[in-house]
């Protein structure tokens, strides 16, 4: 089997994503459909601006590219996509000899838009792969942070943003670690998964196991950290749950929606 990768060298919003709006809009138009409900642009704006004000700019550039369509607004937005089946996609990574992290994509590879984006939005160079042209399945920045996400571990669901904008978004803001687990702390995830990130100097293990603010764990001395879902660390105990889970097991009262 034979797969083409592209390169795509974009510093600004442009053709590119033009060209991955219009080819994924019949996608988006399906699986928005399966939604109870689909947030409105300017219910899709005020969120974007309330817990990604750095990304305000972007998202009216990117939301002019999908004309009037609330849902391809939504998606790139990464707004309550509904539901999918997650699954698969491998991470590890190192301290030493030097950070490193390594991620493998688990899924047919028809799946992936094959897509390696490097863009300059809002000054910061971030270099990844690209999913819906807003997103990235995982990706480094000008100062050196890395992240990448897979599969959380368990099936929850809640109101909040997809994964890959969420990524997208700390890489454009995150200059080390510490910067990028306070991201994911803060903002509300819409699916269960499971994000690891390494920094020029030390390592961050970012997890989480339900839907809400992602949960995060500092580790300094670590040489080497499996992913793989809620519990995948001995001795995990995470800063943050949602109250998504009350009484479904994670058992906390702290709220994690937008």
């Amino acid at each position: 089997m034979e797969k083409l990768f592209r390169a795509v060298d974009e510093p600004q919003p442009g053709p590119f994503i033009r060209q991955a709006v219009e080819e994924g809009r019949g996608f988006v138009v399906d699986w928005y459909a399966k939604a109870e409900c689909i947030p409105d642009p300017e219910e899709c704006r005020r969120r974007v601006g309330t817990h990604m004000p750095e990304m305000l700019g972007l998202f009216d550039r990117m939301a002019g590219c999908a004309g009037d369509d609330p849902a391809m607004i939504a998606a790139l937005a990464g707004i309550d996509p509904p539901p999918f089946i997650p699954a698969g996609c491998s991470v590890r990574a190192f301290t030493r000899p030097r950070p490193t992290m390594l991620r493998n994509y688990d899924f047919h590879p028809d799946a992936t838009s094959a897509v390696i984006l490097r863009t300059e939005w809002s000054g910061r160079h971030v270099l990844g792969m690209s999913e819906g042209g807003s997103g990235l399945l995982d990706g480094v920045n000008d100062a050196g942070v890395a992240a990448a996400l897979t599969f959380g571990g368990r099936h929850v669901y809640g109101a909040g943003f997809s994964i890959v904008q969420i990524i997208r978004y700390l890489l454009q803001v995150a200059s080390d670690v510490k910067e990028a687990a306070d991201v994911l702390r803060r903002i509300a995830l819409c699916l269960g998964a499971e994000c690891t990130g390494t920094g020029q100097v030390r390592k961050v293990g970012l997890s989480r196991a339900c839907a809400g603010p992602v949960a995060a764990r500092f580790r300094r001395k670590c040489r080497y950290e499996p992913s793989g879902g809620c519990g995948a660390v001995p001795g995990f105990r995470p800063a943050v749950r949602c109250g998504l889970c009350v009484g479904g097991g994670c058992g906390s009262s702290a709220r994690g929606v937008c």
